[in-house]
C-alpha cells in the first residue's frame, strides 16, 4: 500500500485561517490499512446480511401493522357507521333496544320511544320491571324470557301491558340470546322493544269489525277488480247456498244484476235481483269504496238487504189497496189509475169505456139478504172477466162495473162488447137454491171523442149508463152530449131538493082515502 502524505506547510497555513474563515476540507491523510484476516472479513459479510435482513423483515412489520392498523380503523368506522345506522333505523321505527343478563338480572334499555316521545324506563332488573307489568301478563311474559333463557323457545315475542307510566300503554318484547354457557343457558339476551299501543287499538278495532262483518245478519261482500269476490261473510254464503271459501275468485256481477248505476261513482244505493237456482230475489244494495293501502289494489264493499218478503208484502197491500175485497176485480182506485195512465200515454190509443149497473140487484138483496147478493156479483164478475179476457175488468162499487175495452174498434167494438155482456148476465143465476135473474144498463163513452181525462169519461158513461136505465133497462146507450142537459137538470133538481130540506122547506098534506061509500079506509 502507498503511505499516505501530509504536507506540514499546508497544514500550518491553514490554522490561522481557521480563526477568521470558513473552516477548509478536510486534508486526506493516507494511511495503510492494517491487513484484514479472511475469516473477519467472511464473519463481517454475514453480520451485515444479517443487518439487511432484520431491516428488511422490520420495514415489512412496520408496513404489515400500518395497513392492520388502517384495515382496524376503517372497520372500527364501518362498525360505527352501522352502529349509527342501527340506531336511526331503530330510532325511526320508535322501537328501543334491551339487554338482559339473567345471571345477575341485569336489564338495561337504550333509546326506548314510548307515544312518540323519548323515554327512560327506570327499571334495572327484571324483577323490577316484572312488578310493574300488569299481572294479567306475568305468566305471558315469564314463560317467553324464562323459556327463551333455558333454550326451550326459539326467540323472545311477548306483548305485555306497562300500567306504571301516564297511561297504560301495550309494549312489545322481541329478543334473542347473544351467549349461553355450556348447559344452554343463555348468558346475555338482547333485542327490541317498541311502544305498540296504537297498533294493539287498531288489532282490536280490526277484530271487532271483522267479527261485526261476520256476524252481521246484512249480507256484505268485498270486491276488487272486475266485481271479484275477495271476501264475503256467511249471511251472503247462505243467501246464494254457497259457503264463503267456494264464493272467493267468482264474480258478483254474473249472480247480482245491477242496475246501471253500479258503475257510477261511489257511494251508490239502489235495487237489484239476485239470481239463485233460476229464481230470483229482490235486494237493497248499497256499495261503498275501501280506501286502499298503499301498493293494494282498489275495492268496494257490497251490502245487501234481502227485501223479498218486504216487496211481496208490498204487493199483496197494492193488490188489497187496488182490488175489490170481494170481487176481486179492480177496485175504484186501480180504475182510475188504469184510465188515467191510458190517457197519459204519448199519442195514447183510442178505446171504449162500458159503464154497466145490474137491473134488479135491489130486489135480491131485499129479498135474500145481502149473503145472497155478494154471491151474485161475485158470479157476474167472474162471467164477464170470461167473456172479455182481453179487456180490462173492475167494480166501481155496489152492483156496478166499468169493463175498458181493447184499443180501437169505434161504435161496432162498442155494441159488440155490450151485447157479450147483455148475453153473459142474461143467463139465470143460481144463488143458495135460488134463480135468480138480473139484467144490464150499459152506458159506453169513447176516447178521446167524448174526454180525454178519467174523470170526465167516467162521469159520461155514468150519465149515459142512467139514460138506458130511463130507456127500459137491459140495453146500451152511447154517450151524446145532450145527455149532459138532462143530467145537469137533475143534479140542479137533487141540489134544490136537499137544499129544501135542509131549510125545512117542504109541507106535507095528508089527504084522506076513502071506499065508494065515502068511509075514510087510509091517508
Amino acid at each position: 500500500m502507498t503511505p499516505a502524505v501530509v504536507t506540514p506547510a499546508e497544514g500550518a497555513a491553514s490554522a490561522p485561517a481557521q480563526a477568521h474563515a470558513a473552516p477548509a476540507p478536510a486534508a486526506v491523510i493516507a494511511v495503510a490499512a492494517p491487513a484484514v484476516p479472511a475469516d473477519a472479513a467472511d464473519g463481517l459479510a454475514t453480520m451485515q446480511r444479517r443487518l439487511d435482513r432484520e431491516r428488511a423483515a422490520r420495514k415489512a412489520a412496520e408496513a404489515l401493522l400500518t395497513d392492520k392498523s388502517r384495515e382496524l380503523w376503517d372497520a372500527l368506522q364501518r362498525t360505527r357507521d352501522t352502529e349509527r345506522r342501527l340506531h336511526l333505523a331503530l330510532w325511526a321505527n320508535e322501537e328501543g333496544i334491551w339487554e338482559w343478563h339473567p345471571a345477575d338480572d341485569r336489564l338495561i334499555f337504550d333509546g326506548l320511544v314510548i307515544a312518540g316521545t323519548p323515554a327512560e324506563l327506570p327499571y334495572d332488573t327484571l324483577s323490577a320491571l316484572m312488578a310493574e307489568i300488569d299481572p294479567r301478563d306475568h305468566v305471558a311474559v315469564g314463560d317467553a324470557l324464562y323459556g327463551h333463557a333455558r333454550g326451550q323457545l326459539a326467540q323472545v315475542q311477548v306483548d305485555f301491558r306497562l300500567p306504571g307510566l301516564t297511561q297504560s300503554r301495550w309494549m312489545r318484547l322481541r329478543g334473542r340470546a347473544l351467549s349461553r354457557d355450556e348447559g344452554g343457558h343463555a348468558l346475555q339476551i338482547s333485542g327490541t322493544l317498541r311502544d305498540v299501543t296504537a297498533q294493539r287499538e287498531q288489532e282490536h278495532l280490526r277484530g271487532l269489525l271483522a267479527h261485526a262483518f261476520a256476524s252481521t245478519l246484512e249480507a256484505l261482500v268485498v270486491v276488487g277488480e272486475f266485481w271479484t269476490i275477495v271476501q264475503t261473510n256467511s249471511t251472503f254464503a247462505r243467501l246464494v247456498g254457497r259457503t264463503p271459501e267456494a264464493l272467493v275468485g267468482e264474480s258478483l256481477d254474473t249472480m247480482v244484476g245491477f242496475a246501471a248505476g253500479l258503475y257510477q261513482p261511489t257511494p251508490w244505493r239502489g235495487e237489484a235481483l239476485l239470481r239463485v237456482d233460476d229464481a230470483e230475489r229482490a235486494l237493497e244494495v248499497a256499495i261503498t269504496r275501501i280506501d286502499p293501502q298503499p301498493g293494494q289494489p282498489e275495492c268496494h264493499l257490497v251490502a245487501l238487504n234481502d227485501i223479498s218478503e218486504r216487496r211481496r208484502a208490498e204487493q199483496a197491500l197494492q193488490r188489497l189497496a187496488l182490488s175489490d175485497g170481494l170481487t176481486g176485480l179492480a177496485n175504484r182506485v186501480a180504475i182510475n189509475q188504469r184510465l188515467a195512465q191510458r190517457v197519459a200515454q204519448a199519442g195514447a190509443a183510442p178505446f171504449q169505456l162500458l159503464f154497466i149497473d145490474l137491473d134488479g140487484f135491489k130486489n135480491v138483496n131485499d129479498s135474500y139478504g145481502h149473503r145472497a147478493g155478494d154471491a151474485l156479483l161475485c158470479e157476474a164478475a167472474d162471467r164477464l172477466r170470461l167473456a172479455l179476457p182481453k179487456a180490462f175488468v173492475g167494480r166501481w162499487g155496489g152492483d156496478e162495473f166499468v169493463i175498458v175495452l181493447d184499443d180501437g174498434g169505434g161504435d161496432y167494438a162498442v155494441r159488440e162488447g155490450a151485447q157479450v155482456v147483455i148475453a153473459t148476465l142474461a143467463q139465470p143465476f143460481r144463488i143458495e137454491g135460488h134463480r135468480l135473474t138480473v139484467s144490464p144498463s150499459i152506458g159506453a163513452v169513447q176516447f178521446p171523442a167524448d174526454g180525454d181525462d178519467a174523470a170526465t169519461l167516467l162521469q159520461r158513461a155514468d150519465a149515459a149508463m142512467y139514460a138506458a136505465k130511463a130507456r127500459g133497462r137491459n140495453g146500451l146507450v152511447i154517450y151524446d152530449p145532450s145527455l149532459d142537459e138532462g143530467t145537469q137538470r137533475q143534479s140542479r133538481l137533487r141540489t134544490l131538493v136537499r137544499a129544501d130540506a135542509e131549510r125545512n122547506a117542504f109541507h106535507f098534506a095528508v089527504q084522506p082515502q076513502v071506499d065508494a061509500t065515502g068511509r075514510t079506509i087510509g091517508g
